[in-house]
């Protein structure tokens, strides 16, 4: 223990995530010390509070989803990636975002939006202002997961009239990532940028043509 606290801190708190075996050991003493029970009986109990306390401030008021209608009804295709070996490297690719199409509901107040990527479909549902809850496999992007799906929240907002903001957070785990789609006459651009990661976050860009 004292070995391990005597370590230097490689990075600064918040800014970068690594899986940390002996942090976890002490989570646990300090949770089985406050509490006292054990990690396995405090789990259940802890974790819809770890949850809630994780999400951070939703997108808050954005124009109408009327003011985006004129971009509703439309399904955006986007290139397929190169493959990991064309590109030179040896981690798992992105799952491809292969179209992407969406509606606004202004009664409701929400915008639905529907995603095909690695063949599969997936639909979110997002609103200024509120956490929307969503279970799709693996992430927008995101390598997918072992079949396991990821607990998720969603919160967006169009922040100007041809510009939609989309949070995304794995509310169980430290992960988040925010979306900024750019619509124009015939294609939307796709900018994404993770809030933790192994590694320097640069922002992932995809441009898709209009159908």
């Amino acid at each position: 223990m004292r070995t391990f606290l005597a370590l230097p801190v490689a990075h600064k708190p918040g800014t970068f995530f690594l899986y940390n075996t002996p942090a976890s050991y002490i989570l646990s003493a300090i949770v089985q010390k406050v509490t006292g029970q054990t990690i396995a009986n405090a789990k259940n109990k802890l974790t819809a509070k770890l949850a809630s306390l994780a999400l951070p401030t939703p997108l808050g008021k954005g124009l109408p989803p009327g003011e985006a209608q004129v971009f509703a009804g439309k399904r955006y295709r986007f290139p397929s990636p190169p493959t990991a070996e064309a590109a030179g490297v040896t981690s798992p690719a992105p799952q491809p975002i292969e179209t992407l199409s969406f509606r606004a509901d202004a009664a409701a107040g929400t915008t639905v939006g529907s995603v095909r990527m690695g063949g599969k479909d997936w639909t979110f549902v997002a609103s200024p202002g509120h956490w929307r809850p969503a279970t799709p496999t693996g992430g927008l992007g995101q390598p997918e997961t072992t079949g396991a799906q990821t607990a998720l929240a969603a919160s967006g907002a169009w922040i100007a009239g041809t510009q939609f903001e989309m949070k995304t957070v794995s509310y169980r785990t430290p992960f988040s990532t925010t979306y900024t789609l750019d619509f124009s006459a015939d294609g939307v651009v796709v900018s994404s940028r993770d809030r933790l990661g192994a590694g320097p976050r640069m922002p992932r860009i995809l441009q898709g043509k209009s159908e």
